[in-house]
């Protein structure tokens, strides 16, 4: 059993090198990851520090203290003609402040006065720098409040009776591992893309090809016949996350992180840590991509199936987002879900629970065995023959 398993292998082996153009895609897409990453996380901290405080004005002259305020925090004032129309004229600016005819006069009369702020929320520079204009005028309004509370002889905590005092008890690995949260998808996508094309040239394309036939009637039994094709399957897919996680290491270190307050250094530990978390995700990855190739009756066909099976490892990690989940026992009983909780552990810089690994681990080991007898049944059936 065991030389028939390991020429079914070898010989599987051999076809898959013959392939370089899967290879090279498979050594592209394990690179593509880290690399997306990198550039977003660039982006956003230059997005996040970039200091930008140019806002334009319609009717400077009705507001001189807000005015005044607003250039002695360091903002650059772009004076509107009393004529443009502000719903065009934000197209080319990211935020606009109106002041109310009666701005002056309402302030001296000691009530609110109106100031109105044009902003494009389609836009995230415009959200941003209409939350720092609005962060400046509302420092000014309370300013005026406390000197207003002064005059009539009240203390301006006063009017503050609560102060709320945020603490934020996450850690910096914490932090790190939210903001990483997307690096998740990659490494999980890559289990299942590094197997994917082995897959279908062992399945679908022999087919195609016209060799299952001489294959079958090859004195090897149709379980070591699909466990072989699994095997290397699965460890093409190991090799995918294993390319991943090696560029994630390498890469990550230079994301300017700091900027963000966030500091995550990946060690050969941590790196071969989440590599054995995500291991036995490669199997269940190969099994389920095997048995819908089986079914295909050419190479396209299969590349259709398992092209949809791909965006299994993003459902669960799109469920959690979207509905706000925080991590619970039972997820690690989930195939893929518990992978991307062990691993989100392992970015917090977690020790993983020896009991969550082994019940997730067992899970996939377990689904992709049942997928390959799956697959042993039609192998053994004339079905495979006939073309299905």
């Amino acid at each position: 059993m065991i030389r028939q398993l390991w020429a079914v292998a070898l010989k599987e082996f051999i076809d898959a090198r013959r392939d370089p153009r899967s290879i090279m895609t498979l050594v592209g897409y394990s690179l593509m990851g880290p690399v997306i990453m990198l550039a977003a996380f660039t982006a956003l901290v230059e997005n996040q520090t970039r200091n930008e405080k140019q806002v334009a004005v319609q009717h400077l002259e009705r507001a001189p203290g807000l005015t005044a305020h607003l250039q002695e925090h360091g903002f650059e004032l772009e004076a509107l003609g009393p004529d443009v129309d502000v719903t065009e004229a934000i197209a080319n600016h990211d935020a606009i402040l109106r002041p109310a005819n009666d701005f002056t006069a309402m302030l001296r009369a000691g009530r609110p006065a109106q100031v109105e702020l044009v902003l494009n929320t389609s836009k995230p520079s415009s959200q941003a720098m209409a939350r720092r204009v609005e962060q400046a005028v509302n420092a000014w309004s309370g300013e005026l409040a406390s000197l207003r509370m002064m005059a009539m002889g009240v203390a301006p905590q006063a009017a503050q009776p609560i102060q709320v005092q945020k603490r934020d008890v996450a850690s910096r690995a914490d932090r790190a591992a939210l903001v990483l949260s997307g690096f998740q998808v990659f490494v999980l996508i890559a289990a299942f893309f590094g197997s994917m094309h082995v897959c279908i040239d062992a399945t679908a394309g022999e087919r195609e090809r016209r060799s299952l036939e001489a294959l079958l009637v090859q004195p090897v039994s149709a379980f070591g016949l699909v466990v072989g094709k699994w095997l290397v399957a699965a460890c093409y897919g190991l090799f995918g996350v294993a390319l991943t996680l090696t560029a994630m290491g390498v890469l990550l270190p230079m994301a300017p992180l700091g900027e963000l307050g966030i500091s995550y250094q990946p060690t050969p530990l941590s790196i071969l840590t989440m590599f054995v978390l995500i291991a036995p995700l490669a199997l269940l990855a190969a099994g389920l991509q095997m048995l819908a190739a089986s079914y295909a009756k050419s190479f396209k066909e299969a590349q259709t199936y398992l092209s949809l099976l791909m965006f299994v490892p993003m459902v669960p990690a799109m469920a959690v987002s979207f509905l706000q989940l925080d991590s619970e026992p039972w997820m690690f009983a989930v195939p893929v879900l518990g992978q991307q909780q062990l691993l989100g552990e392992a970015l917090r810089e977690v020790s993983p629970d020896p009991i969550a690994f082994l019940t997730a681990s067992v899970i996939v080991v377990l689904a992709g065995l049942a997928c390959v007898l799956a697959t042993t049944r039609l192998y053994a059936s004339e079905r495979m023959l006939r073309g299905l």
